[in-house]
């Protein structure tokens, strides 16, 4: 087996609470209706969206890889604007590929041009059942991909 992290760095114009309530607190409401292309539904099956809960996306057609993704909350802490979260299963073949994978995103207040933004940062660790990690390719495929929604 194989174990790796990647990390990526996204600059977004909304003050950081405000994206960490949609992308941490809200997001099995808020992913939906921000990226229908993306994101067919979302739902919480169990808990009620704090630590412990299990949250389910099922992602649209676009998304050739995963059908869907489901996620255990580990972590929700408002007062340093951080969300972690264990990988359940992805619905695809990265299944067949991962065998843990956990994401943090940390959301930092930042000032740009006197307003103030957030610097978000994403972060995967990740185990594969083989002994060779994923490629840069597909890293950087990943890292496209976040810095896209």
């Amino acid at each position: 087996m194989a174990i790796g992290a990647t990390t990526v760095e996204v600059i977004a114009s909304v003050a950081p609470k405000r994206l960490w309530m949609a992308l941490a607190k809200d997001s099995a409401h808020f992913l939906p209706k921000a990226l229908p292309n993306i994101y067919s539904s979302a739902s919480i099956i169990e808990g009620d969206g704090g630590v412990g809960s299990i949250k389910k996306f099922n992602l649209t057609d676009a998304n050739k890889d995963l059908r869907y993704d489901k996620e255990r909350v580990e972590e929700i802490n408002e007062e340093e604007l951080l969300y972690r979260c264990t990988a359940l299963g992805r619905g695809g073949l990265i299944d067949e590929k991962l065998k843990k994978a956990k994401f943090e995103m940390k959301f930092n207040p930042m000032t740009v041009d006197g307003d103030e933004v957030c610097l978000l940062l994403w972060t995967a660790e990740f185990e594969t059942f083989s002994d060779s990690p994923p490629s840069e390719a597909k890293i950087q495929m990943l890292r496209a991909e976040i810095v896209a929604m």
